[in-house]
């Protein structure tokens, strides 16, 4: 028999929880893939792992949030943005060498990876921060290779 010990929180709160972080999460994955060579990239895979990795039982289901309800607050909130936020990072970091690929690569890519954050956090609530680590180096490596390819 397997044992949930934890708080169980209440669908809006946790909903808007996620909300709040995944723009944070939002920033430091675009940095990632537009400035794949920073010195920084470890530090942003550290504050992406960090801020989320893990998500509550909903006090109504008792379950964790289902891949829907995970990916409308994680991904879809903020993915009409991306490409604004991609310019002014651009502006903001002008001593980083900037990868020359497409908002519609960056966007898969980032796609990619909410939709297996989605997925692993709505099966068992946490996600080894190792596991995210190797994703995110995953993804960036395929966010490399497309802009060889234009």
């Amino acid at each position: 028999m397997r044992i949930i010990v934890g708080h169980a929180k209440h669908v809006k709160d946790a909903m808007n929880k996620l909300e709040d972080v995944s723009s944070e999460v939002m920033e430091h994955f675009i940095k990632l893939m537009i400035f794949p060579y920073s010195q920084n990239c470890n530090h942003w895979k550290q504050e992406i792992a960090a801020f989320l990795h893990k998500v509550p039982i909903l006090k109504s289901s008792k379950k964790y949030p289902s891949y829907d309800e995970i990916m409308r607050h994680i991904y879809y909130a903020w993915a009409d943005a991306t490409t604004n936020w991609i310019d002014q990072m651009v502006i903001d970091y002008p001593n980083e060498n900037v990868l020359s690929v497409t908002y519609e690569v960056v966007s898969k890519c980032m796609y990619t990876y909410f939709d297996w954050l989605s997925r692993e956090l709505s099966k068992s609530g946490l996600v080894a921060k190792q596991r995210i680590y190797d994703k995110l180096d995953e993804i960036q490596q395929v966010c490399i290779d497309k802009s060889q390819e234009e």
